[in-house]
């Protein structure tokens, strides 16, 4: 008896749902004039909204890595005697990115400091993850009739919806059935802020449709995702509530 509780309670801590990140990852190589590895810099992360700040060093190869960092714009500080500091700016980081930021210091003072400005065009590098992003400006300047941001997610390459597709009625009145990369309409998995917003039944209806005007992006995961989403074999929506900044 005490056996099989111990198996019962083993499947359920391995089959709890993994669900969406919500958050971004900037990682880099701090190098020195000559490309070689520079251990222990001293690399600050700063939200240029909020203010939130990660600092740390680098390792023995050079590379510092922050997860976890709220969606945002940032800058990157890269800090170690003998060399000029380095300011990278304007580095977008929008829900499950991982960017990278690489820098190459210079022989001077450190108080002397090399400003870099992140180009606005990012090409991803890393990981073979084809996804679709929508902004909280798309949302709130396109015209939408209901307001829902269901209909945005037609604005995706691979996204087909069946005859009847409703986004004026919401919740248990409706449902969410669209078909991603040749996917079943029942396959996609939809989180706010990370938390599982699909129907435990039939898995076709989005419990909760936040205001177009309360969210600040949402990203369609389409194919080749990482390991750190599951849940289901189609798509991944996954949707970022609004928070504040330091700005009025």
């Amino acid at each position: 008896m005490k056996r099989a509780f111990l198996l019962t309670l083993l499947l359920a801590v391995v089959c709890l749902p993994v669900y969406a990140q919500t958050t971004g990852s900037i990682r880099g190589t701090v190098t020195d004039p000559s490309g070689g590895p520079v251990a222990e810099a001293a690399v600050t992360v700063l939200n240029a909204e909020t203010g939130f700040t990660r600092s740390g060093p680098t390792n023995a190869s050079g590379i510092y890595n922050f997860s976890n960092l709220p969606v945002g714009t940032y800058l990157v500080t890269v800090e170690v005697e003998g060399f000029k500091s380095v300011l990278v700016q304007n580095i977008v980081l929008n829900v499950a990115d991982v960017r990278e930021v690489n820098a190459q210091l210079e022989l001077g003072e450190l108080s002397d400091q090399m400003t870099v400005t992140s180009s606005s065009i990012v090409v991803e590098t890393i990981g073979g993850e084809v996804a679709g992003l929508i902004t909280g400006e798309q949302m709130r300047e396109l015209p939408l009739n209901g307001r829902n941001f269901l209909q945005l997610t037609q604005l995706m390459p691979g996204v087909s919806t069946p005859d009847g597709f409703n986004t004026k009625n919401k919740g248990l009145l409706t449902g969410s059935d669209m078909s991603v990369s040749g996917g079943g309409v029942t396959a996609n998995v939809f989180t706010v802020d990370g938390a599982n917003n699909n129907d435990g039944g039939s898995n076709r209806t989005v419990l909760v449709y936040p205001s177009v005007e309360a969210l600040e992006e949402f990203k369609i995961h389409r194919n080749a995702y990482g390991a750190e989403f599951g849940g289901a074999g189609g798509a991944q929506i996954n949707l970022v509530t609004r928070g504040g900044t330091n700005n009025l």
